[in-house]
């Protein structure tokens, strides 16, 4: 029996990028002491002041009992501030401090390096192209994180 070739198992090239985009990312938390996962949780916050924990720890792709516990700790240490609405009493909303909003915008910089490395590699419109379709990706399957991360980053 012979090997497939790749066509066969597209979900390779993705499980391998996502592993190098781990180590990318680790260079951006590299400028603090929040580890990667945490600072994806602190950006999609600081994008959308208010969102409710249950779509963001769906828009970021966690159950909700391992979210509840990157919001419990981010909350501990000052970066989050968690609040029930008075219009829907069971909900949670999330908003960053200042000190949160401190933390993402200190890491700039080297998420901008990396941007800039990554363009140089690929060039400018291949990297376009790419984060388009990863975008179209997550769309067809009907994932929030393209719709959330949108709207307005002004709250930044």
């Amino acid at each position: 029996m012979s090997i497939p070739s790749t066509d066969s198992f597209p979900g390779l090239f993705l499980q391998v990028a996502a592993r190098f985009a781990r180590r990318l990312d680790g260079r951006v938390g590299s400028e603090t002491e929040i580890k990667p996962p945490y600072l994806g949780v602190l950006f999609v916050i600081g994008c959308n002041p208010g969102i409710r924990q249950g779509l963001c720890a769906d828009s970021l792709g966690y159950d909700a009992t391992t979210f509840g516990r990157y919001v419990d700790r981010l909350v501990r240490e000052g970066l989050v501030l968690r609040d029930i609405p008075e219009t829907d009493r069971r909900a949670i909303s999330l908003t960053l401090t200042e000190e949160g909003r401190e933390i993402v915008s200190d890491c700039a910089p080297m998420a901008q390096e990396i941007d800039e490395e990554v363009r140089a590699r690929m060039g400018a419109a291949e990297w376009e192209k790419l984060s388009e379709l990863l975008e179209r990706f997550l769309d067809v399957y009907d994932h929030p994180l393209p719709q959330i991360l949108r709207r307005d980053r002004s709250a930044l």
